[in-house]
C-alpha cells in the first residue's frame, strides 16, 4: 500500500473492497487499512468514512480519537522549570494545564511561581 496519509477517499474504499472479496470469514480488518481509514478522518467526518467504508462508526470513532490523542501527547514536551528571581521589568505569561483545570498566569516582575504552580497540581 502507498502513503496513507496521501489516500483518498475512493482509493481507501478500493482497498477495503479487494480484501473483503479475499478475507477469510470473521478476519480483523488489517492495521494498515484501519490506518489509512483513519487518515482520511483528517480530511472527512468520522461519520462519511465510516459509511463510505462500511465500518462501524464507534469502531472508527475510538481509533480516530486514540491517534489525535496520541499525537497531541507527542507534541508536548518537557521543559525544566528551575524557579528564581525575575528582573523587576519583566513581562511574563505562563500557562499550565491539566484534565479539569487551566491555570493562565500573566504578571510584570517575580512572584513566587513556584508556589503557585505547586498549589495548582496540588503538590
Amino acid at each position: 500500500m502507498a502513503d496513507k496519509a496521501h489516500f483518498t477517499l475512493e482509493e481507501v474504499q478500493k482497498q477495503f473492497e479487494r480484501w473483503r472479496r479475499g478475507r477469510r470469514h470473521r478476519e480483523e480488518i488489517p492495521a494498515a487499512l484501519w490506518a489509512a481509514a483513519v487518515s482520511l478522518t483528517a480530511s472527512h467526518s468520522i461519520f462519511k468514512t465510516a459509511k463510505a467504508l462500511r465500518l462501524s462508526y464507534n469502531a472508527l470513532k475510538k481509533r480516530a480519537n486514540k491517534g489525535a490523542v496520541t499525537e497531541a501527547s507527542n507534541k508536548n514536551t518537557f521543559i525544566e522549570f528551575k524557579p528564581g528571581p525575575l528582573p523587576p521589568a519583566t513581562e511574563c505569561v505562563i500557562e499550565i494545564e491539566k484534565p479539569a483545570a487551566k491555570m493562565r498566569i500573566s504578571f510584570k516582575g517575580g512572584p513566587d511561581i513556584f508556589e503557585l504552580v505547586k498549589s495548582f497540581w496540588g503538590v
